[in-house]
C-alpha cells in the first residue's frame, strides 16, 4: 500500500516537472555494458544485473533521457543480502553517472517534501541521498 501512496504522489510531481515516470524498471533497460567489453565481460555485468529493477524512472518528456531512479527502501533493505545489492546498485549508478535518489518507506509522504528530494538530485546528481 505504501508503494501505491508513494507511487501518486510521485505521479502528481513528474507531471507539474513535465517528467515521465515509469515503475519497476529492469536494469537491462537501462544500463548497457561498454561496446569495448569482450564478450565474456559483458556475460559477467549482464548475469550481475539479471532480475534486478529499479522502482521508479524519471525521465525528460522531450528527449527520453533519465533524469532520476528512485528506489523506495522497505525494511528489507536491513537484510544482509539487500545491503549487498544495495551497495552493487549504488556503485554501478555512480560509475555510470545515473542520479539515484533512495527514499525511505513512510506511514505518509508529504508531496512538497518529496518533491524537493527531486529536484536537489536533479540539480546536483552527485548530491548524496
Amino acid at each position: 500500500m505504501n508503494e501505491l501512496h508513494f507511487y501518486e504522489v510521485l505521479l502528481d510531481i513528474a507531471k507539474e516537472l513535465d517528467l515521465i515516470l515509469f515503475c519497476q524498471v529492469s536494469l537491462y533497460s537501462i544500463i548497457e555494458p561498454k561496446k569495448d567489453l569482450d564478450r565474456s565481460t559483458k556475460r559477467t555485468f549482464l548475469n550481475k544485473i539479471d532480475r534486478k529493477s529499479i522502482d521508479f524512472v524519471l525521465v525528460d518528456k522531450k528527449n527520453c533521457k533519465i533524469k532520476l531512479c528512485i528506489e523506495l527502501d522497505d525494511s528489507t533493505h536491513n537484510k544482509k543480502d539487500r545491503i549487498v545489492r544495495d551497495e552493487f546498485i549504488n556503485t554501478l549508478f555512480e560509475q555510470l553517472g545515473v542520479s539515484l535518489l533512495r527514499y525511505p518507506v513512510y506511514p505518509v509522504y508529504y508531496r512538497e517534501t518529496l518533491k524537493n528530494r527531486i529536484l536537489e538530485k536533479i540539480q546536483d546528481p552527485m548530491h548524496q541521498t
